[in-house]
């Protein structure tokens, strides 16, 4: 059955980082993914970053997906905090919030 299930092109990006991983050439530039390495090729995780984490593990409360907007929560708190409280725009619901890395 699954044989029948043709297979999915390869993401562009993704397919970078492994022509990236295959060049030997030691003057090559990764266009793969914009994170900062150290000269050991590693990707730290700062101490801010390890310490929200941390909050989120404490405090979730589910693990149902939010979606590819991302938290509809979020966009309510952070429209009138970037439009203003009293926006003709948000009076009129023509402002959307969509949440991204």
């Amino acid at each position: 059955m699954f044989e029948q299930i043709a297979r999915v092109p390869g993401d562009a990006i993704l397919g970078l980082i492994e022509a990236f991983n295959k060049d030997t050439n030691p003057q090559k530039v990764d266009l793969g993914v914009g994170v900062y390495r150290d000269a050991n090729g590693n990707t730290p995780v700062m101490r801010a970053v390890k310490q929200a984490e941390s909050r989120l593990v404490e405090n979730e409360a589910t693990k149902t997906y939010i979606g590819s907007h991302g938290d509809p929560r979020f966009g309510k708190v952070v429209l009138p905090m970037v439009l203003g409280a009293e926006s003709p725009v948000l009076a009129a619901n023509r402002a959307s919030a969509t949440q991204a890395p």
